[in-house]
């Protein structure tokens, strides 16, 4: 897995960072993502569900601050109003420093 940086993502609108996030994961299929596009991130989002995971810590990377983890989407059963129903659940792992 590799976690390409977004640089200045704050001066982006959404359809720019949209367009840039589908360049990178193309370039990432391809292998064609230079290094110095992996450095220098702050903030991290990553989707271990799509690997059918349910828990794991997410391993922070210096110099970023925080990284956030969502894990697969799965039934279980909760307690809503003295019933039991089950509902679509996803646990989320967030490491920071």
């Amino acid at each position: 897995m590799v976690v390409p940086v977004i640089k200045n993502a704050q001066n982006l609108g959404l359809s720019e960072l949209e367009k840039t996030i589908t360049d990178f994961g193309m370039r990432a299929r391809d292998g064609k993502i230079a290094i110095d596009e992996l450095n220098g991130g702050t903030f991290t989002i990553s989707n271990g569900g799509v690997y059918g995971s349910l828990m794991s810590t997410p391993i922070l990377n210096p110099p970023q601050s925080g990284i956030l983890g969502m894990h697969k989407i799965q039934k279980w059963p909760v307690a809503l109003d003295d019933k039991i129903e089950i509902r679509p659940m996803m646990y989320i792992a967030f490491s920071y420093d």
